[in-house]
């Protein structure tokens, strides 16, 4: 079959996004009101984005609110923004985009599978369909559309959607009998595109490049030099440029100079980068034995299996890039063990599109499918991509919503209006949103940095570990749900309530709160206190568990209380380490007592005498001598290394 009859056999483009916009809004009207991003990205992408939307002409400056944000790569949030924009929510664009990135990325390789030859193809979708499913009910690989859950790569996912749009055009192009010279030519730009998005789409762009660039050196092998050199020049210089342009942008050093910051990244199957290493290895060598396939075709067969090349050539240099991550953490301990897992959600994607289009292949070569036809189908070319898009997409996003998307969008022009209408101003401090219906800190730090522009200091650390904040003088306002544990004092209000949000003094609040308060509890129920804490896990239902060895208490006395404390009850909880447990505590730099937790007395109430005369401030430090995690005893899967849970400090 010739190059030109397949041309005609080839699908509609534009009906092919057409039909996929369709499905795309089919999605999101099912997806759109969930939202699972549960980590501080959540807030330092929304905080970006409103800014853009402020001030569109936002440039790199020290903006107290964005911190690291403030050189980030920002194409994506300017996106972000302008769909903003139009919806009337920074919030609602952000999340509608990243939505409409895991489409794009599912069609994208839907549509690599439905590329193939109808015999080999349609196995394909299948084996894919089946993998999809199997990892749903599973839950152990994650894929993209996880960069979302729980943690918010939303750069990432929309730099990987540009990437995947981009490759689809790659392919169409040589498809359709583009010369290579002027593929290489139309990537230069796609290239900083991608890179402006986020930087690791963006290399493995320069990579597939490269990799595509010496496999066309390699069918050209038989040729002159001078064959090679009139082919091959312009190619290997538009390579050379792009990775020149990539490497000297401020993208560039920005995100590797992130890169070096290890971050929280729990995955569902590898626990280590050396998991992730591992599976690159794998997807290296499948990636590898697609391009052997491919090469080995006839040159009519090869035109009509580009889709082996491509995605044996992204598989290949996703792998390459990923190994080479993980050889420079354990060789040159540059970067990050975060920095590889971040690898796996494109990894996992392209070990399953990658092991579905192998399966493919051997199911043709064994004729368990339909012999090969001429008409490619309505059915098959059109409406085949769409429903393994739409299953795969289904199958990556959680069924329930740790947010509403659409009960935040409604807080949000709420907190708006508050801050424009009555919100007194108050120079030199902040606003701060605690303590919001949803119950969230990682919401209550969202509003604080995007509404509010709350600095990135340690009372915003505090925030969003659901801690006391620690610096109240910083405080000028607090923005609470009516009847939240923080409105229990009426003269702090400032005016009445509105739409079941209250705005309080912040002064107020510093002068109510560091009263004569002689019961402090720790548990998430319990009234606010202005302690600070260090080396203490969130608050919980029971309390707050020290993590490592040392933690450190900084509560203002009870001087006022009549008559004055002279002792301290210390109430906990061991973590035991094995049998046992034994815990030091000192105040104010006095003489350690000692401690000691069994099964029998896991809970203890312990009594220390207060220095005299009552100094400022008490400051309990404790050091636990044997730390230990759930994860190590057997009792869980969290790693933190716990010692004891502090309930409650009362003073007598």
């Amino acid at each position: 079959m010739s190059p030109s009859t397949l041309l005609i056999l080839k699908p509609s483009l534009p009906l092919r996004l057409a039909l996929w916009a369709l499905l795309a809004l089919a999605l999101l009207l099912f997806t759109v009101e969930h939202m699972w991003g549960n980590t501080g990205d959540l807030a330092h992408h929304y905080a970006l984005v409103t800014r853009l939307m402020e001030n569109w002409g936002l440039a790199h400056a020290g903006d107290v609110s964005l911190g690291e944000m403030n050189y980030y790569p920002r194409a994506s949030h300017v996106l972000a923004a302008v769909l903003g924009s139009v919806l009337g929510s920074p919030l609602a664009g952000l999340h509608v985009l990243s939505l409409l990135a895991v489409f794009t990325v599912w069609g994208a390789l839907a549509a690599i599978v439905f590329d193939l030859p109808k015999r080999i193809g349609r196995g394909a979708a299948l084996v894919l369909v089946l993998l999809l499913s199997v990892n749903a009910l599973s839950g152990m690989l994650d894929l993209h559309g996880g960069e979302i859950v729980i943690n918010y790569f939303y750069a990432q996912l929309v730099g990987q959607a540009g990437l995947l749009a981009l490759l689809r055009l790659w392919q169409g192009a040589e498809a359709r009998g583009m010369a290579l010279g002027w593929r290489y030519l139309l990537l230069v730009p796609g290239a900083l595109l991608i890179n402006a998005l986020h930087l690791l789409p963006g290399l493995m762009l320069l990579a597939m490049m490269a990799l595509l660039l010496l496999l066309e050196w390699q069918l050209l092998a038989a040729a002159g030099w001078r064959q090679q050199l009139r082919s091959l020049a312009l190619p290997l210089l538009c390579t050379a440029v792009a990775a020149l342009l990539v490497h000297s942008s401020e993208a560039y050093q920005t995100m590797r100079s992130l890169g070096n910051h290890d971050g929280w990244l729990e995955l569902a199957l590898y626990r280590k980068p050396s998991g992730v290493a591992g599976a690159a290895l794998l997807l290296a060598a499948i990636s590898a034995a697609l391009l052997w396939v491919w090469r080995r075709q006839a040159p009519a067969e090869r035109h009509s299996m580009l889709s082996l090349k491509y995605a044996g050539a992204l598989g290949l240099a996703c792998a390459a890039l990923c190994l080479l991550q993980y050889l420079m953490l354990l060789v040159l301990h540059e970067g990050s063990p975060y920095a590889v897992k971040k690898y796996a959600f494109t990894i996992n994607s392209l070990l399953l599109l990658n092991a579905a289009l192998g399966a493919g292949l051997l199911l043709a070569r064994t004729g368990r499918t339909a012999a090969p036809t001429r008409n490619l189908g309505l059915g098959y070319a059109y409406l085949g991509p769409l429903a393994v898009c739409a299953i795969a997409s289904l199958s990556v996003l959680p069924q329930y919503a740790i947010q509403s998307a659409s009960a935040l969008v409604r807080t949000e022009h709420q907190l708006q209006v508050l801050r424009d209408s009555t919100l007194p101003d108050t120079p030199g401090r902040y606003t701060y949103v605690i303590g919001l219906p949803y119950r969230s800190a990682i919401v209550d730090y969202m509003f604080s940095l995007g509404v509010f522009t709350m600095a990135r200091n340690a009372n915003g650390n505090a925030l969003i570990g659901n801690r006391p904040l620690e610096d109240w003088y910083q405080v000028g306002n607090v923005v609470t749900a009516e009847g939240s544990m923080l409105d229990r004092f009426p003269a702090c209000r400032r005016g009445a309530p509105r739409q079941g949000l209250v705005v309080l003094d912040g002064s107020c609040l510093d002068r109510q709160l560091g009263g004569t308060r002689q019961l402090i509890g720790f548990r998430a129920s319990d009234s606010p206190h202005r302690c600070k804490l260090k080396g203490f896990s969130i608050e919980e239902v029971d309390g707050s568990w020290t993590v490592g060895k040392q933690a450190e208490l900084d509560c203002a006395m009870p001087r006022a209380a009549k008559p004055q404390p002279t002792r301290v009850e210390i109430e906990s909880e061991a973590f035991l380490a094995g049998a046992s447990q034994d815990v030091q505590f000192s105040l104010n730099g006095g003489a350690p007592v000692s401690a000691h937790y069994t099964q029998a007395t896991i809970r203890q109430k312990l009594e220390l005498a207060l220095p005299q005369p009552l100094p400022e401030r008490l400051v309990l430090r404790i050091e636990i001598l044997h730390p230990s995690s759930p994860t190590a005893e057997g009792k869980g899967h969290d790693d933190r290394q716990l010692g004891i849970q502090l309930r409650q400090l009362r003073f007598q």
